[in-house]
């Protein structure tokens, strides 16, 4: 539909606008560039959509910035972006003495700050001009190692019945959750950190090294809603201990981290 041009009437010098005639005038024009400009000829005969109106003076060129904070501003969105390699010299290391909780479950662990660590390489910090939807996006690989069974090497166990408990054993620690990750927004309005709901994911122990099928790949995709200023996006992660001297899990590692923010504006 073309713009309406009982709104869009002509103004001559001298005569008196009211601020409901802008205000009209406003909402016509927006309702004309979202979605009211139709296919139509060109002069020259051609079709609007292939007529390449638009030039490179039309459009504002976004802004790129590389270290220390790698993202891209541009008019309708900005984005900001981290990435790290499959090499371990990019690998993100997690011991039980650097955070962590004896909770046997998340809801225990989501309020207690000691045993949240951020997971380097999957968090920003990001100034919104206007509140705004934000678009976070992110993915790496995880597994424990260094763990042990309880039982020595099987190599020196003779008695049948020893070998298949510790196999049994094994077999069950796989399914032990031994860390935990999720989303966390602090939008500096002084409710902290607040964890995000539909991002937490799991992390099996591998049973001693025996089941490398626990090496997982974990993603997620959340829209937030953001404040205007300053926020603060981290994807965090615990260490899960049962017992102080729980020596069935030792170490995560983190590879091929990914993390991105889309700040929606328009």
């Amino acid at each position: 539909m073309p713009i309406d041009e009982s709104i869009f009437k002509d103004v001559s010098p001298g005569d008196e606008l009211s601020a409901e005639d802008l205000r009209l005038r406003m909402l016509e024009l927006q309702r004309f560039l979202n979605g009211g400009i139709v296919p139509r000829k060109v002069t020259d005969g051609g079709d609007f959509e292939d007529s390449a109106f638009i030039k490179t003076q039309h459009i504002e060129k976004p802004e790129f910035y590389a270290s220390p904070s790698p993202r891209i501003e541009a008019i309708s969105s900005d984005t900001i972006y981290r990435k790290r390699s499959n090499n371990r010299l990019d690998r993100y290391y997690r011991h039980e003495p650097t955070g962590s909780v004896l909770q046997d479950n998340f809801t225990g662990a989501r309020d207690e700050p000691s045993a949240w660590q951020t997971i380097e390489g999957m968090s920003a910090s990001v100034f919104c001009r206007e509140a705004c939807t934000a678009l976070v996006i992110g993915s790496f690989y995880v597994h424990d190692s260094g763990g042990g069974d309880g039982f020595p090497s099987l190599d020196t166990l003779g008695v049948t019945t020893t070998r298949q408990e510790a196999a049994l054993q094994t077999f069950l620690l796989a399914g032990r959750v031994v860390g935990e990750s999720a989303l966390f927004v602090d939008k500096n309005d002084g409710n902290g950190s607040v964890y995000v709901p539909n991002t937490k994911r799991r992390f099996f122990s591998r049973g001693a090294q025996k089941y490398n099928c626990r090496r997982q790949n974990h993603s997620f995709t959340v829209p937030i809603e953001l404040s205007e200023g300053m926020n603060k996006i981290s994807y965090k992660c615990f260490y899960r201990l049962k017992a102080r001297d729980d020596r069935l899990v030792k170490h995560l590692y983190f590879d091929s981290r990914n993390f991105v923010v889309d700040l929606l504006y328009r």
